[in-house]
């Protein structure tokens, strides 16, 4: 947060936006992934900082992120008991965090509004390797997010694989309740 002290600028610190395990703000990216939030990540906020977003590039799928039934569960799986294909496949991340009132300050004001994450973890051959979150931006009033994947593969409208490692740029847009995903740009 910027103070002002007797004319000149400063900044005062406010809150860790980290994951964590528990509470209102526990995080699906948890398990299997201690060392990926070591790895460089990209920060970016609105123009008033009421929203902050920051990815973990380095990201593997987990079962919060990829749930029994869905088709990357498995990579995920794989991925929490250190297996191939799963922990060497980095999916990414994104968290956004929401001021919780209008200039709320202190140790509790921002909560975890919500994760983004590729729709799946991998392509067929399950050794896709995204890094979706690498560059990040949130537009100055905060209603879009942009979130690059250098190495995701470009995809026809059937699933199939068109190019290996083309890249992908992801808009969402916020709508009354949460980001939804409205454009992929390959």
């Amino acid at each position: 947060k910027r103070v002002a002290a007797s004319g000149n600028s400063m900044w005062q610190y406010q809150q860790k936006l980290w994951p964590v395990n528990s509470g209102s703000n526990a995080s699906k990216f948890i398990s299997g992934n201690g060392n990926a939030f070591a790895q460089s990540m990209t920060v970016s906020m609105d123009s008033d900082a009421e929203t902050i977003a920051w990815s973990i590039p380095t990201l593997r799928p987990t079962t919060g992120m990829y749930p029994a039934g869905s088709n990357s569960n498995q990579f995920a799986v794989n991925a929490d008991a250190n297996q191939n294909p799963g922990n060497n496949l980095y999916t990414g991340g994104v968290q956004i965090w929401k001021r919780d009132s209008d200039g709320a300050t202190g140790s509790d004001a921002y909560s975890l509004f919500q994760e983004l994450y590729p729709d799946s973890a991998g392509n067929r051959s399950g050794v896709e390797n995204r890094y979706y979150g690498v560059s990040l931006d949130v537009s100055a009033d905060g209603n879009t997010i942009i979130v690059g994947a250098p190495y995701a593969a470009a995809e026809s409208a059937d699933g199939t694989e068109i190019r290996a490692s083309a890249g992908q740029i992801y808009i969402y847009n916020l709508d009354s309740a949460k980001y939804s995903l409205t454009n992929i740009i390959h």
